[in-house]
């Protein structure tokens, strides 16, 4: 078994899945400068807030699950696991609910 230190995802990975929008809103959100609006439109309530550093977080788990899947794809080895894979909560132009996607897309 190896630890790996994966790169952080850029904007346009984490575009191949998600809208330039909420990609954009992700980069400037601030917990305490997130209207009521935005809160509505992007569905960051409840299990997937608005925190300080949180596109950097999310950078660093998409990031995760495309070098696991380069990894693989590389046949470098047999299995990868991201345990922060399951924290993303996003639709295309919002959170909410579970999904592999970055991993899935980079496999296909």
């Amino acid at each position: 078994m190896s630890l790996q230190k994966p790169n952080r995802a850029t904007p346009v990975a984490l575009e191949h899945f998600h809208t330039h929008e909420y990609i954009d809103f992700l980069q400037t959100a601030q917990p305490d400068h997130v209207t009521e609006a935005q809160v509505q439109h992007y569905n960051v309530i409840d299990d997937s807030p608005i925190f300080d550093g949180v596109f950097k977080f999310c950078q660093i788990y998409a990031g995760a699950s495309i070098h696991g899947a380069q990894k693989l794809i590389q046949d470098d080895y047999d299995i990868a696991i991201n345990w922060a894979g399951g924290l993303h909560h996003a639709k295309k132009g919002q959170a909410s609910g579970e999904h592999p996607v970055f991993l899935v897309r980079r496999l296909l």
